[in-house]
């Protein structure tokens, strides 16, 4: 029995930060002042590094459970 699943929501996180970065090279074209430069810098910029912890903990938390699952089914119900 599964009990939960991180990485389907990982991966939709995942492509939602590839999206925003794609989206983000387009209104660079023609956002070019300061106010541009200091969003992609406070609010833009500060988003992977979190990602990326966000990531490895998922992962690390998804061994946990998997782990736990198996234990569960491999001992006998009495």
């Amino acid at each position: 029995m599964k009990v939960m699943d991180l990485n389907t929501g990982l991966a939709r996180l995942t492509q939602a930060f590839t999206d925003l970065k794609d989206r983000w090279v387009e209104t660079k074209d023609v956002w070019t002042d300061d106010v541009s430069r200091d969003f992609e810098k406070t609010q833009l910029q500060p988003i992977l590094p979190h990602l990326q912890l966000l990531t490895a903990a998922a992962q690390r938390l998804q061994d946990v459970v998997t782990k736990a699952e198996k234990e569960c089914e491999d001992k006998p119900e009495f």
